[in-house]
């Protein structure tokens, strides 16, 4: 596995906390904090397939892109995010998430796409393929704390996603264009399924501290749209558990089981595609709050 810069960056902040572990004891009150900081690293098992085909013609059979396509089953994906309490009961948020997958494979069973130019495309078993995959995840959100103690917190709230996804696929060797005769020219296929508008969603949050300097969470985010005209419909869910430990006043680490999935339905000109995105996975990540 590849040790991607900002892992190693992560490590070195974890053994910053580490080693500042025995300063100030005098942690902040639960619920006090102007600021809130989090960045880490999870590691997710991923499950996506995708169809591809012309807007005059019902979608073909679906392809998994680790599966059939080669992509990694298992990969790091980095994520930030943080929030300014700007009252006791109000916050604002943001995150932001990068997934990069990618892969090649010689297909074990036929796959069916159209091309850039609208041509019908069979990949018989035996063909190469190469494969990306790109998402980035942005949010800012809102959040009242409609329960609030020194000891749990409970929140609600709503904000705005912006989600940039892009695949490509190329194919060569055993291809039939159009139900034609085979031939091995090289098939590249390309689809974008970045929003340039915001998209809603609702979410929660609840915080549990079992004593000020170590809690207890879930959270979630949830949205459904469906633009006029049915040229993108799309939804999201992202829901979870956390703990924190903070060594210090302000730093401590944390972790969490989540499991996130996106399913977007575009349009495109004469194309459309179907997208179907998942993952679960454990995280890793340092954490800090200031007042």
């Amino acid at each position: 596995m590849r040790l991607y810069p900002r892992v190693c960056a992560g490590a070195l902040l974890l053994a910053l906390a580490w080693s500042t572990a025995a300063q100030a004891k005098d942690y902040l009150t639960p619920g006090t904090e102007k600021f809130k900081f989090w960045g880490g690293v999870g590691l997710n098992i991923y499950d996506s397939s995708v169809r591809i085909g012309s807007s005059d013609t019902p979608l073909q059979g679906s392809i998994n892109l680790q599966d059939d396509l080669g992509l990694d089953k298992t990969r790091p994906a980095a994520f930030l995010g943080g929030y300014w309490r700007f009252y006791p009961k109000h916050r604002f948020t943001a995150s932001y998430t990068q997934l990069r997958q990618s892969g090649s494979n010689t297909l074990s069973t036929d796959i069916h796409f159209v091309d850039d130019d609208g041509n019908t495309v069979t990949a018989n078993a035996g063909a190469e393929t190469n494969t990306d995959l790109d998402i980035d995840l942005t949010t800012l959100g809102y959040l009242y704390s409609f329960y609030h103690r020194k000891d749990f917190e409970l929140s609600a709230g709503a904000g705005l996603y912006w989600a940039d996804l892009s695949l490509k696929l190329s194919a060569q060797g055993n291809l039939v264009i159009n139900n034609g005769t085979p031939s091995s020219v090289s098939i590249e296929r390309s689809v974008d399924l970045s929003v340039a508008a915001p998209l809603p969603y609702i979410g929660f949050t609840a915080s549990y501290f079992l004593k000020p300097n170590w809690s207890l969470g879930t959270y979630g985010n949830f949205f459904y749209l469906e633009l006029e005209g049915g040229d993108l419909t799309g939804s999201l869910w992202n829901f979870g558990f956390n703990t924190e430990y903070y060594f210090t006043r302000n730093v401590g680490i944390g972790g969490a089981l989540t499991v996130f999935g996106v399913n977007a339905d575009t349009k495109d000109g004469d194309t459309k595609a179907d997208l179907e995105y998942s993952y679960l996975g454990p995280q890793l990540y340092l954490v800090g709050k200031f007042k």
